[in-house]
């Protein structure tokens, strides 16, 4: 496909030139193109005359303007491509690959220490069986879950053990059907570790419940056998 001409070469000048070599230009060429000057040629050479004619205009509409020429030159520069400095490893393998060549084949190539890790893993998994695998993963997650039960049966009734040195709680209570003070060796619902003011906060693993007879707050930890 032949390159499409800019609009100096369809005037006829150097990109260069100055407006006033760049009108007679036009004009000299604008009387060739006029139509009063080829009635006399057949239709095809009229209408290659008339084609020519509205290049012409254009290309002198767009040069004649002086905004419109410094938009014009500059959609003109192409930038240059770098010139590489030398060949990569790309370009030997695209070149390669370009005549059906490949360059794997050429020697033994230098695998990375990511690739060397990720082989090994591999090379170490293969012998091993799907079911195997799969009966490892199942005995580690019933192995933990069994050491966290046994973790919280250990302690009796999960029971909560102070950050101080206090060892016995304040008081043991029945909450249901009575609210009253019982006897922590026998049964009872729940175990008096503080007494805090109505806007006091419990320590970590306590909660807070109102005691009506006596209209304190107390930080308590329920009994297992409990039940509201």
């Amino acid at each position: 496909m032949p390159r499409k001409k800019t609009f100096y070469e369809v005037i006829g000048v150097d990109p260069k030139a100055e407006v006033a070599a760049i009108k007679k230009a036009y004009l000299k060429k604008a009387r060739v193109l006029h139509p009063d000057n080829n009635r006399n040629l057949s239709k095809v050479d009229s209408d290659k005359r008339s084609r020519e004619m509205q290049e012409l205009n254009i290309a002198w509409g767009t040069i004649s303007d002086e905004t419109k020429r410094k938009q014009y030159d500059q959609s003109l520069i192409v930038p240059e491509e770098p010139i590489k400095q030398g060949f990569t490893y790309q370009d030997i393998s695209e070149e390669f690959t370009a005549h059906g060549e490949s360059i794997r084949n050429k020697g033994p190539g230098v695998a990375t220490k990511e690739e060397m890790e990720i082989k090994g893993i591999a090379k170490l998994m293969r012998p091993v069986p799907l079911s195997i695998l799969f009966i490892v993963v199942i005995t580690i997650l019933i192995g933990g879950l069994v050491i966290s039960g046994n973790s919280e049966t250990n302690n009796p009734e999960n029971e909560y053990i102070p950050p101080t040195e206090q060892s016995e709680p304040f008081k043991c209570i029945d909450i249901v059907p009575v609210f009253e003070d019982v006897p922590c060796q026998g049964r009872h619902d729940a175990k008096v570790w503080d007494v805090i003011e109505t806007n006091g906060t419990c320590g970590r693993g306590l909660e807070k419940l109102y005691a009506p007879h006596v209209s304190e707050m107390y930080c308590v930890f329920y009994s297992e056998n409990f039940s509201q």
